[in-house]
């Protein structure tokens, strides 16, 4: 009864606690902290309470406060066969064991019964953790919780039995596999098997659910027995006082890699009681906004398992649509949970298959009906994934391009989804700082559309989820607003994108790529649509796919286009320029053939610090050869590129090369996220990013240049002709504001500045030599003069003076 620990051990060692009682005390009945070789067995811990009076502590509360922080360095402790109960928070608390063989402490065969939590994971920097061989009865909320900075977690060897929330497994550490595992447990809803006063423990001659379990108000309690994983990017610190938040609920952005499995575990009685009570097996983490690990789970075995109590997806929450969380429509996370039974054992039938949640705004597959009671859909196949793509570029936490749909028209899938919700706080405020990260449910096999209205990032990484085989495969089709080099990269390495097909002369659709033939990362790129398909294959294929800069080259020969194909065609064309600019082949992509001698259009794409894959380096249907993981290529920018370029078409070695002369050679640098005075370098819009160089034009044409100067010539003798012949034409004069017209048989009407005139028309001379005379029509305004002239030819000067005299 004291108001600190029970018993404490600090930089302690070589201790054996055994058989003791330790009962109400405030923060720890048993607390170790940087401590080796103790044995603390076969003891019992009651009632632990927080230090209400201080309204804080500094330590975890629990009836046994194991090493539970992460500077509290342990080894070598034995801690087991202890009880503990009545904790106003954990019954446990320490570092759970890491995977490996080398277990470093012995924890097991703990009780923990009738306290807020049961056990719950304390920090550690291990990269797997393991908790086995526990048991936990009547927990109000989680039986085990763990939530700390490791990307892999396993349980086993736990039974767990009367809890509120049963087990939940979750990790957290960015940029890492994220993987739980649950197996070779036993979980049990309610200890009895009806509701009514004549309690029976769970056995396998206990008799089915009857009537009074709808009509008893006794023991009327909810429980879970798993809720589904969730992997963050962070895992949180256990709270040094009481949370006023649950444990559960999550505050950081998800991880875009993470899965989970369950299997070989025994679930019991889980079915609706009473009124107001109904257990559940499976149920979603109601704060999973962002993104919920896809499950699978076999070798189940379930005894009175209610089917309609089997899941509980939760919708997302409507509250978060404001501009602090999720901003103008809900977070879509809650929309792609995905759970797959392999076989059976989990939904009670023989075949198994996939339960997923139920997104209002795509249309429901075939294989797929609504339950209700679950609030999901269960579907008979099992060939779901969840995939993951995000931007990154630096402006990720800023720009939001949301809302983007999934569409798939053959499956009538559209799927809409939304930015990750805000989880930092700025003081009082959130940080209106959102992760431009997206998870969505696909069908394996299947070719995607992702579209939205707004400009997507310079890259985009793509990953997926799931019980995924090496042949797995989906195709992904992305366009972009403007014309732009798209290329792929696969595990960091550039993939080169199919080319021309010899046959045909056509460019190679990867829609048309046989499935055998598919690898990660195979592309093609449609000019006219300016989007980029690309497949996904296996589970460990991670994409990007990026915008670069880029030397955007027309290259016009002396030969047709009959003979391109014959002497080169685009494969050896990508492999003599490579050559001549000393750079890797798959740099170089041949967009356009055309005719006038032959056009080729091609891009250069910048230099990859990376060695780049070759994903088909003997086909023809590509445009590069060689080979591309030689690290002797030149690493030559745009600008070095362009300059390069312009000085071998220049001193003839182009048209040595491809044995005909250039025509015409015209390059275009474009740059992305140009570093001027106006955007530092630093761009939110791409499109208002990309510039076209001031010089980085030039065009080469020696037959224009000769028609240019021949143009030049013509127009200084037309000048020099028109001036010595308006000096020998007499002028005609006349009197202020008059219009003339000249009468003549062969005159007609003219319009100028709006008025009409007649002038004469030119008359045949049979003899060639009738005189000219140019005919000027006089000043019809006080303030400006506006003039006609008009060349006319006349067979008689004579008769002209008449007619105008008569006029």
């Amino acid at each position: 009864n004291s108001e600190t620990f029970g018993i404490s051990f600090e930089d302690s060692s070589n201790i054996t606690f055994q058989n003791n009682i330790v009962f109400d005390h405030w923060i720890a009945g048993v607390y170790v902290k940087d401590s080796r070789q103790l044995n603390i067995s076969n003891n019992l811990s009651l009632m632990t309470r927080q230090r209400i009076f201080s309204g804080e502590t500094t330590e975890v509360t629990a009836n046994y406060a194991i090493c539970a922080d992460a500077v509290h360095q342990c080894r070598e402790l034995i801690v087991k066969d202890n009880i503990a109960g009545g904790s106003e928070d954990w019954g446990f608390a320490f570092k759970f064991n890491t995977c490996d063989t080398e277990i470093t402490n012995n924890w097991t065969g703990n009780t923990i019964f009738a306290s807020a939590d049961g056990i719950v994971n304390g920090a550690t920097n291990a990269q797997c953790s393991a908790i086995h061989d526990q048991n936990v009865f009547f927990s109000r909320k989680f039986a085990v919780m763990s939530y700390q900075n490791y990307p892999k977690i396993e349980a086993y060897n736990l039974i767990l039995a009367n809890n509120a929330k049963g087990i939940n497994l979750m990790t957290g550490k960015g940029g890492r596999d994220n993987f739980s595992h649950i197996h070779d447990c036993t979980i049990v809803g309610n200890l009895y098997s009806h509701c009514s006063t004549n309690f029976q423990p769970v056995t396998d001659e206990s008799p089915v659910i009857g009537d009074d379990c709808t009509n008893s108000s006794e023991f009327c309690d909810s429980f879970a027995g798993i809720q589904l994983a969730v992997s963050t990017e962070g895992g949180k610190p256990l709270p040094q006082k009481k949370p006023h938040l649950p444990l559960e609920k999550v505050q950081s952005v998800s991880n875009p890699k993470q899965s989970a499995l369950v299997e070989k575990v025994k679930f019991a009685n889980f079915f609706q009681k009473c009124s107001g009570g109904n257990d559940i097996l499976v149920r979603t983490n109601a704060s999973a906004s962002d993104m919920t690990s896809p499950h699978i789970f076999k070798s189940l075995t379930t005894f009175q398992v209610d089917t309609n109590r089997r899941f509980a997806f939760n919708n997302p929450d409507p509250g978060a649509v404001k501009v602090d969380d999720c901003g103008e429509f809900v977070c879509t996370g809650l929309y792609n949970v995905l759970v797959e039974d392999q076989d059976g054992t989990l939904l009670g039938n023989a075949d198994g298959g996939t339960i997923r949640s139920n997104a209002p705004e795509s249309v429901i597959e075939s294989d797929c009906t609504y339950n209700q009671q679950w609030n999901a859909l269960q579907c008979t196949a099992k060939d779901y994934a969840l995939m993951v793509f995000e931007s990154l570029d630096d402006d990720k936490w800023e720009r939001i391009f949301s809302p983007i749909f999934v569409k798939n028209e053959e499956l009538g899938f559209n799927n809409k989804l939304n930015t990750h919700r805000d989880h930092d706080w700025n003081g009082f405020y959130t940080s209106l700082r959102r992760l431009s990260r997206f998870g969505t449910v696909i069908k394996k096999g299947y070719k995607y559309d992702i579209v939205t209205q707004a400009t997507w990032p310079n890259r985009l990484r793509y990953v997926w989820n799931g019980d995924i085989s090496a042949t797995d495969h989906v195709i992904i089709q992305q366009s972009f607003d403007t014309p732009r080099k798209i290329g792929v990269r696969s595990q960091g390495k550039v993939v080169k994108q199919l080319g021309y097909d010899k046959q045909t002369r056509e460019k190679i659709k990867l829609d048309s790529v046989a499935t055998d033939e598919l690898t990660c990362g195979l592309s093609s790129y449609d000019k006219e649509t300016q989007s980029i398909t690309f497949a996904m294959l296996g589970p460990d294929c991670r994409l990007t796919v990026f915008v670069g800069d880029t030397v955007e080259v027309s290259l016009r020969l002396e030969m047709t286009v009959d003979q391109f194909w014959e002497k080169d065609g685009p494969l050896t064309f990508a492999d003599k320029m490579a050559a001549l600019l000393g750079i890797n082949p798959a740099r170089i992509l041949v967009v356009d053939i055309r005719e006038g001698s032959v056009i080729v259009d091609f891009v250069v794409t910048e230099d990859d610090e990376q060695e780049t894959t070759d994903s088909d380096s003997d086909s023809d249907s590509n445009n590069g050869g060689g080979d591309p993981n030689s690290t002797n290529f030149a690493k030559l920018s745009s600008q070095e590129v362009y300059d390069k370029l312009l000085t071998v078409t220049k001193g003839g070695q182009v048209a040595q090369e491809f044995d005909a002369p250039v025509l015409d050679l015209n390059m275009t640098i474009v740059e992305v996220n140009p570093k001027d005075d106006n955007s530092n370098g630093d761009t939110t819009n791409v499109t208002a990013a990309i510039k076209i160089s001031e010089t980085s034009t030039d065009t080469f044409n020696y037959a224009i240049y000769a028609l240019l100067g021949i143009a030049f010539m013509a127009i200084v003798g037309y000048s020099v002709f028109s001036m010595v012949m308006t000096k020998r034409q007499p002028k005609v004069t006349s009197g202020e504001n008059a219009i003339y017209s000249l009468a003549h048989p062969n005159s007609a009407n003219v319009t100028v500045d709006g008025d009409t005139k007649t002038v004469l028309s030119a008359q045949n001379n049979q003899s060639g030599q009738a005189p000219k005379l140019a005919i000027f029509e006089a000043d019809y305004d006080e303030k400006k003069a506006v003039r006609a002239s008009k060349m006319l030819e006349v067979e008689d000067l004579e008769a002209l003076n008449r007619s105008q005299r008569e006029n």
